[in-house]
């Protein structure tokens, strides 16, 4: 089974989810959405997977 999730308002579930559920899942893919490139969601997001030694599965951004 596979978890998907994107995380890109906040980083306030992603840890708890992440733990609640690493241990089930075959694989785990996370889109980080960034609103701009110094966006701290992403060094946020990028501590909490790196616990869980997970990379992101793609980086998305609301700036072309």
């Amino acid at each position: 089974m596979n978890l998907v999730t994107v995380c890109g308002h906040n980083t306030t579930m992603l840890y708890h989810m992440l733990k609640h559920y690493y241990l089930h899942m075959d694989e785990i893919f996370v889109v980080l959405y960034a609103h701009h490139k110094k966006d701290p969601i992403i060094e946020e997001a990028l501590s909490i997977m790196d616990n869980f030694n997970l990379k992101p599965y793609k980086r998305r951004s609301s700036i072309t």
